[in-house]
């Protein structure tokens, strides 16, 4: 395959560099005087958004803008693209725009591609593209696919691609891969599949006080935990756990459990499984959707509803990135079924534009026309918090200041009360450390202490996480040397470190003084590279200290919340037991500014 690819590689360059058509007829190196009279401008402008598809940067927005404009008429040169093209987005966005086109003629060409191609991001969305077809003639080379093919994930989008074209060769054939799968992320996947055959599944949950509950929705699956003190004369309110891609439900239920039994609340954690629902993240609204993943958990709340009694017409809603992406779109498509939402480490937000039809921006989509015009200042309104991690991404996070400008600006505007909120997470693209979080906001008694929560997440750091550290003096037991200093742990850089001296290992500190007592509830702890600490205390006081925290390990950005608000001038970390030197790249006290 590397040897087709570099021929085809040479090829296309030069066809691009030429844009002629050298006797094979190809319509993407095609020549503007060969190009069918009136089509010209319109294969012109296919070929200029696939060439922006090559940037990540603009890979969802030119493959939206090939959607909108690309219909059979243009499937020669998108077979084109996806055959020859040299890059591999190019190559993906193809497979995304055919699977919207959704031609049969376009399925000898996925067929290739599903063998052949040497990028498994690009084979395995050729395998989603032919579930969405859904052409039996692509049964016998999805089932080669799904046993041999070297990619775990190639694997079980074949099995969801042959599940959705449901044959009864397809469907042993899935019993048999499932039974021989080697790794186990495609095995699990294709164990749901094999339970929910060509999906049409359909089992009421059954109540089970204390575990995990599984049921199936018109083929959706869905997971549910009840507190272990459930009460059936009782009347429980509910929230509702999404998923990000390719996740799981029952590990979203599993972050939320514990707030379940503590505050007595139902979960709910939808399985929006990419085979049907390859945008849930916008809704899946979309022209070739079965089903919209909106009304299919309003679904699900409705068949949870006949087994217990649970409040249903206001939930609370958690989702972390497309779930993110989910949750925003939700509260924005059904207010009135919100209680309190957050939406974390979303990567692609709504925008409040009423030429841009929903899920994109708030018009009327043909394809969710119940929806009519969307509301946006019902959004501005609603109870949403927004939480991105301060080192995630520079695309959510550019993508969440953005919203979060918009939502405020759209509220000055119209004159509107602004109740979405912005919360700093520490961290990267975490969904269990977001959590943590978001249920600051979502199981708050007063939401008015969160009045204050409207900066965007750019200013977090500065006012957030060092605000207490660089105002502070380090010193240490030891250090390396004259770059890796105490002062290292509070220099507000990420990529700067203390590290002990030569045997100072067990029992090494390092330590924050103030000039006047400080407060805070929060200490994170960022070690660099591979975890070198086993056990640890933190120790606060004036001239004495006093013992607050410990525990075993550390690593990358390690929060530790302590019982309660201290007042103190002074906090050390001594590490009681290291497999090497211990090395710390920033010693973080803070305390969320809504608790001030």
């Amino acid at each position: 395959m590397a040897c087709g690819r570099l021929c085809k590689v040479i090829l296309t360059t030069g066809l691009l560099m030429v844009l002629t058509s050298v006797g094979s007829g190809s319509a993407y190196g095609a020549s503007e005087d060969t190009v069918e009279p009136g089509k010209s401008a319109h294969q012109q402008e296919i070929k200029q958004i696939v060439e922006s598809c090559t940037s990540s940067e603009h890979f969802r927005d030119g493959v939206i803008r090939l959607k909108t404009i690309t219909s059979e008429d243009d499937l020669p040169l998108l077979h084109d693209v996806l055959i020859n093209h040299p890059n591999f987005r190019a190559r993906r966005a193809m497979t995304w725009v055919l699977a919207h086109i959704c031609a049969e003629a376009s399925v000898d060409t996925l067929l290739e591609t599903l063998i052949n191609d040497d990028y498994w991001k690009v084979r395995r969305n050729a395998a989603f593209a032919l579930g969405e077809i859904g052409s039996s003639r692509a049964v016998k080379k999805l089932i080669w696919a799904m046993r041999r093919d070297k990619d775990r994930s190639v694997r079980w989008w074949s099995a969801e691609a042959l599940n959705k074209i449901g044959t009864p060769v397809a469907l042993r054939a899935i019993k048999m891969a499932h039974a021989t799968e080697k790794a186990s992320l495609a095995r699990d996947h294709m164990k749901y599949l094999v339970v929910n055959p060509a999906y049409r599944n359909h089992r009421r949950v059954v109540i089970q006080p204390g575990q995990i509950a599984e049921g199936y929705c018109k083929g959706t699956r869905y997971v549910v935990y009840v507190p272990s003190n459930y009460n059936p004369s009782k009347t429980y309110p509910l929230m509702v756990a999404v998923h990000g891609t390719y996740s799981w439900a029952v590990g979203y239920i599993k972050i939320c459990q514990a707030d379940a039994d503590r505050f007595d609340i139902v979960l709910l954690a939808p399985h929006f499984e990419f085979g049907r629902f390859p945008g849930f993240g916008g809704l899946n609204i979309d022209k070739n959707s079965k089903v919209r993943a909106d009304l299919r958990l309003l679904e699900m709340i409705d068949e949870l509803s006949h087994a217990m009694k649970v409040r249903t017409d206001r939930i609370r809603l958690f989702g972390h990135s497309e779930g993110g992406q989910f949750v925003h779109r939700f509260v924005l498509a059904h207010p009135d079924r919100i209680e309190r939402a957050a939406a974390c480490a979303a990567a692609w937000y709504v925008k409040p534009d009423p030429s841009q039809a929903f899920p994109t921006g708030i018009g009327v989509s043909p394809y969710a026309p119940d929806l009519g015009m969307l509301d946006f200042g019902k959004l501005v309104q609603s109870h949403l918090a927004l939480v991105v991690g301060s080192q995630d991404s520079a695309g959510h996070l550019d993508h969440a200041e953005q919203f979060f400008t918009e939502v405020k600006k759209y509220a000055t505007d119209h004159n509107l009360p602004c109740h979405v909120r912005f919360f700093p997470s520490i961290g990267g693209h975490d969904g269990n450390v977001e959590y943590q979080v978001a249920r600051e906001f979502l199981f708050a008694d007063d939401l008015s202490r969160f009045n204050d929560c409207t900066d965007g997440p750019r200013t977090i750091e500065g006012r957030y996480l060092f605000a207490l550290s660089s105002q502070a003096t380090a010193k240490a037991s030891s250090k390396w040397g004259a770059s890796y200093a105490a002062d290292r742990v509070s220099d507000c850089d990420f990529s700067t470190r203390w590290n002990s001296a030569w045997g100072d290992v067990n029992g090494a500190w390092v330590e924050l003084c103030w000039n006047k007592p400080v407060q805070f509830n929060r200490v994170t702890i960022d070690e660099f590279g591979k975890q070198r600490i086993q056990a640890w205390r933190l120790e606060i006081g004036n001239k004495s200290l006093k013992e607050v925290a410990r525990g075993e390990g550390v690593g990358l950005r390690h929060k530790v919340v302590l019982p309660e608000i201290v007042t103190t001038r002074r906090l050390r970390l001594t590490i009681e037991k290291a497999s090497n030197t211990p090395t710390i790249c920033e010693l973080m006290p803070h305390m969320p500014f809504w608790e001030k």
